[in-house]
């Protein structure tokens, strides 16, 4: 399969509008509601796809001359990101505009604020806005602490 998805230059819209319900956190299961038609195998090659392309742009980007690499790298006001690029950052920025703790490590405090709440039969999203995440960040962290 990859060595096909080797030769295509762009994702098909299919794997696009996969790849950009990913990004925003969906679930298997909400891509394949989202998304009539769509099956598992879908998903994976949409993946699968975005994988080649990353590989064929890292393999372009190391034969790149050093300037065009320094212009792809992300900078904030201490200096140069290390190991993101502009378009992850900018992305984890856009994030934080609505999710203030979108990306952060999860603090003891708010495993503990996160129990209280599901216990208080809070639900997903009023959770999400009270502890500032996305809230499959939310769904993510309950099945890891085993609340759901």
């Amino acid at each position: 399969m990859r060595a096909n998805m080797s030769s295509r230059r762009k994702l098909n819209s299919q794997s696009r509008r996969v790849l950009a319900l990913i990004a925003e956190g969906c679930s298997y299961d909400q891509i394949l509601e989202r998304v009539p038609g769509t099956t598992y195998k879908d998903i994976f090659e949409a993946a699968g796809q975005a994988l080649s392309l990353l590989d064929r742009g890292v393999e372009i980007a190391r034969n790149a001359p050093a300037k065009a690499k320094l212009q792809r790298t992300a900078t904030c006001a201490s200096g140069p990101v290390p190991g993101r690029t502009i378009e992850e950052r900018s992305y984890v920025d856009a994030m934080r505009e609505r999710h203030a703790r979108a990306y952060e490590p999860w603090q003891d405090a708010e495993d503990q604020s996160l129990k209280a709440l599901v216990r208080g039969g809070i639900g997903v999203g009023e959770i999400a806005s009270r502890l500032q995440r996305k809230p499959s960040a939310i769904q993510s962290r309950m099945r890891k602490l085993s609340l759901i």
